[in-house]
């Protein structure tokens, strides 16, 4: 749910003043020169004149890095091409052929200009042209490396767009203004105007009036270098943007979470801590990423899921006709920092030493592909530089002389790091890791292995090595997986397949270049039977706050059991059929294609199923779908759809993103306090998720109390108690409980819904089963707890199916509690009409009746009996409704779900609805 977080955060940042110069600029190695303020030699830059690169001084041009395994993307490579076919070209992109691959792949025939060298390839989306957050169009969405024979790397960087004193440019015009034809250099051209960005209303109001001022974009390639110079002019006509050479310019830089960020100044840490930055690094699996201006710094304020904004220090170029201008490099690189950072440096007359190596086996001396080569200070640890090995073992990268020591990583390998060196010359070396060992399981079905070495080093995130929630390793692993390859030593085994079935714990220990065997049955223990367990709000890179491929976020729930799955990435639709279909596991999950509409500032909105049309696979995608609309216009245009989606609203009570906070909802009675702004009304679902509050705050004289703090926007308000509130306003909402996770191993089906559709295959699911049990309420929510209600014997849940009694008649809820045994099941409560019972046992000590004066809020459930795989409990609740009442059930757990997951254990009920006859 953290999408476009950094927005938010850079308006604050901006409104308190924080942009400001040190005087100084960084070089590539992190170290720092005084500011000269001149113009970067190596463009030759005056106004909007154009002229060549000139030569760098180094051996081997821009593209230095030339460690075997880069898709031969080398200097040798690049000069076979030259003259085969066209180098430098731009234009309109029609050929199929030329479309990026990747998850951060946008652009498509008709919509999207391009321009390309020997070696790369970048694209800009066309006019009135939206993806993602900016509106307007010609700006930098996709960027891939070519091979020898203009073959594509994989993509997966975001969207970057320049920012003109808090204003974004237009794109009124595109055009090749140099073809290319000469063979020096090729230049498109995007021409606009300022305009407010539409979908920061705070970053808005800053703007004021326009200006009216002119500006262009020129995107410049020239041969072998594996980048695009990016030069935007500004002039201002009218004057009102005052000063040029001090106007707050930078760019928004969406990297997106697939991207690890790296910078010269802070290495794997965070960007930007350290103060001003000179360059920052994106990498990813197979491509890269790098961002700098062609001289100087930039300020980074915030970074939120890799993306950030780059702001200038204020001392901009204006030329002798009073136009400003700033200029910056964008690099794409094969996977690794030095890819990308090393032709930067030569670009900018700072390259360092050249180091190269060979990585092998320690026993076999085979050379080791894909292995991951760290140069870091010996005595900060901070990483200088980092290279991939190819398949011939060999790395190279620059390094600035000085004393370092070597890390190098590599699948299942304990680490290796070399004793401090002083690094002066050029070097060759050699490193030796030890062989890893493996596991192979023998399990059947999807199953969860969470493993906590007891005596295996753990992941270094300076390192850019991913943690695992407090464990050494999880897998996910399939029936029939090949095995596991692991770092040698001793682990705890925690071996799940979510709150349905029993879970095992184990020691293991692995041998470094043997494969060790494990062999185990997981059996159900809990009865689902007519319910599949749903999650309807995950997110996987179709969100730029989300790392994982369709892939992994299926194994995910597949491992953790759930059954009904909505893609609801980000202000994106993206489906994941595909990779159920490559798992075949079409018996064990069903996914319905959706959207988080995340309105920066207000709200999210999760719709499902939505729509997808080949012929224009992103009419739904990015932040045009809510831009310049209100709420209830959004939520109209969703009721509009062909799919009939569902429309629930996601964490109601989150800070900046939260519909109910914005709206300082009155939680008793269900209105806005917001001036002029009532409650939406279309919307089908709410998170409640474990917010669900004590049951003391839910009695009357709370109400004004609750109220003053959703007044005053604090973030105390149970959504539980929202939701009551919804429905004794008689609006049938139903209640879900979804993880929103974004990452591996975080927590998809932490809690889930599960849905009352009368079958036990997914399979047999249609998207019409899944929305019609949403909107009839038939659901009940659990974190490792599943509770049912049921009258006579006859399941009775949401508005369509009421218990009707006669007035003075009493009704006998019957609750079923099941949890398996590694869950602890603690208190139950019920709730009437929004106010919780005080309940005490009749003279059966198996029915619990109201008792004002006797009662307790809680029922404390029974412990499970020594040696049962789980806990199933049965408790009736006796009630005498004098009208129509509506009941909900809450059972609490207590301790903690790890490994399997985080947080306590909970389940509760929808509502069941009881009319009395004869009541007013």
């Amino acid at each position: 749910m953290k999408t476009y977080h950094f927005l938010l955060l850079f308006v604050i940042w901006v409104a308190v003043g924080g942009c400001g110069s040190n005087g100084n600029v960084s070089t590539l190695d992190g170290s720092s020169e005084p500011d000269t303020k001149k113009v970067d030699a190596t463009t030759d830059v005056i106004g909007d004149e154009v002229t060549p690169l000139q030569d760098t001084g180094s051996e081997k041009g821009a593209d230095s890095h030339q460690a075997d395994g880069h898709d031969e993307l080398v200097d040798t490579a690049v000069s076979d091409a030259i003259g085969q076919r066209s180098l430098l070209s731009a234009g309109k992109l029609t050929d199929p052929d030329m479309v990026p691959a990747g998850y951060g792949a946008y652009a498509q025939p008709g919509t999207t200009w391009f321009i390309q060298n020997d070696v790369a390839r970048f694209y800009i989306q066309d006019s009135d042209v939206a993806v993602g957050l900016d509106l307007y169009g010609g700006n930098l969405i996709d960027g891939v490396r070519l091979d020898n024979k203009g073959g594509m790397g994989t993509e997966l960087f975001r969207e970057m767009f320049p920012i003109v004193a808090f204003r974004i440019p237009t794109a009124a015009e595109i055009a090749v203004i140099q073809d290319g034809s000469s063979g020096d250099e090729v230049v498109l051209r995007v021409t606009g105007t300022d305009a407010k960005s539409k979908i920061v209303d705070l970053l808005d109001v800053l703007v004021g009036d326009l200006a009216e001022a002119q500006i262009h974009t020129d995107y410049i390639m020239r041969p072998q270098v594996p980048g695009v110079l990016i030069r935007t002019t500004v002039s201002d006509p009218k004057g009102k943007l005052g000063d040029l050479s001090s106007v707050l310019v930078g760019e928004m830089l969406a990297f997106g979470k697939t991207l690890r960020l790296f910078s010269p100044e802070t290495g794997w840490d965070e960007p930007g801590k350290n103060g001003p930055t000179s360059a920052l690094v994106g990498v990813g699996n197979g491509v890269s990423y790098a961002y700098a201006r062609v001289t100087g710094t930039f300020t980074i304020p915030v970074v939120d899921s890799s993306g950030t904004v780059a702001l200038y220090d204020g001392s901009n170029i204006v030329d002798e006709s009073g136009k400003m201008i700033f200029e910056r490099w964008f690099m794409v690189g094969t996977g690794d920092v030095a890819s990308v950072l090393d032709p930067l440096r030569a670009l900018r007359r700072d390259a360092g030493v050249v180091a190269q190596g060979t990585v092998v086996d320690s026993v076999t001396f085979e050379p080791i592909p894909n292995a991951s080569v760290h140069c870091r200070d010996s005595v900060t640890k901070k990483v200088i530089n980092h290279s991939k090995t190819g398949q011939n073992g060999r790395f190279q990268m620059d390094v600035p002389p000085g004393d370092v020591e070597w890390v190098v990583l590599a699948e299942g390998r304990p680490r290796y790091v070399s004793e401090p060196t002083t690094v002066n010359k050029p070097f060759d070396d050699r490193f030796s890791l030890l062989a890893p060992g493996k596991l192979a399981l023998s399990l059947k079905g999807p199953a969860k292995v969470s493993l906590l070495g007891e005596n295996v080093e753990s992941p270094d995130p300076l390192l850019g090595e991913a943690s695992f929630g407090g464990q050494t390793l999880v897998l996910h692993h399939m029936e029939g997986s090949p095995p596991w390859i692991l770092k040698p030593g001793i682990y705890k085994a925690t071996i799940s397949r979510g709150p349905e079935y029993e879970r095992i714990v184990t020691t293991i220990e692995i041998q470094s270049g043997v494969t060790t065997t494990y062999e185990g049955t997981l059996a159900r223990v809990i009865d689902t039977s007519g319910w599949l367990g749903g999650d309807f709000h995950q997110h996987t890179v179709g969100s730029l706050d989300s790392e994982q491929s369709h892939l992994a976020k299926i194994r995910e729930n597949l491992v953790e059991g759930v059954e009904i799955v909505a893609s609801t990435d980000h202000d994106n639709t993206t489906d994941y059929k595909p990779a159920i279909d490559a798992l075949n596991a079409k018996n064990l999950i069903y996914s319905l294609v959706g959207n988080e509409i995340s309105v920066n500032l207000v709200g999210h909105f999760n719709a499902y199923p939505l729509p997808l049309d080949p012929s224009d696979p992103y009419a739904l995608v990015g932040s045009k779908l809510w831009a310049g609309r209100t709420i209830q216009e959004l939520l109209d245009f969703l009721q509009t759809l062909p799919s009939d989606p569902v429309i629930h609203i996601s964490h109601p009570r989150s800070g900046g993103k939260g519909y109910f906070t914005w709206l300082g909802l009155e939680p008793a009675t269900a209105t806005s306090t917001k001036a002029g702004t009532p409650l939406a009304d279309g919307f089908d679902a709410v998170e409640v998720n474990a917010e669900l509050g004590e049951p003391s705050l839910f009695v009357p004289e709370m109400d004004d109390v609750l109220a003053e703090w959703s007044k005053s926007g604090k973030n105390r308000v149970p959504v539980l108690r929202d939701w009551f509130g919804l429905l004794q306003a008689g609006k049938n909402i139903c209640a879900l409980g979804n993880s929103d996770s974004h990452n591996f191993n975080d927590g998809s089906g932490y809690p889930r819904t599960y849905l009352r559709v009368g079958l036990d295959e997914p399979a047999s699911l249609t998207d019409t089963l899944v929305t019609s049990a949403i909107r009839a309420q038939k659901a009940t929510v659990a974190r490792g707890i599943f509770v049912t209600i049921s009258v006579g014997g006859l399941s009775h849940m949401g508005s369509t199916e009421p218990v009707e009694v006669a007035l003075g008649d009493s009704v006998d809820l019957s609750v079923r509690v099941q949890a398996p045994d590694w869950v602890t099941v603690g208190t139950l409560e019920v709730y009437e009409k929004g106010r919780p019972l005080r309940l005490a046992p009749h003279k059966d000590s198996a029915v619990f009746v109201p008792d004002e004066l006797n009662g307790s809020y809680t029922i404390v459930a029974p412990k499970l009996a020594e040696g049962l795989p789980a806990l199933d409990w049965n408790a009736v609740v006796r009630v005498s409704p004098t009208g129509d009442s509506w009941y909900v059930v809450v059972v609490r757990g207590s301790g903690d779900g790890k490994p399997v997951f985080d947080g306590q254990p909970f389940g509760f009920t929808n509502p069941i609805y009881v009319k009395v006859k004869g009541s007013e």
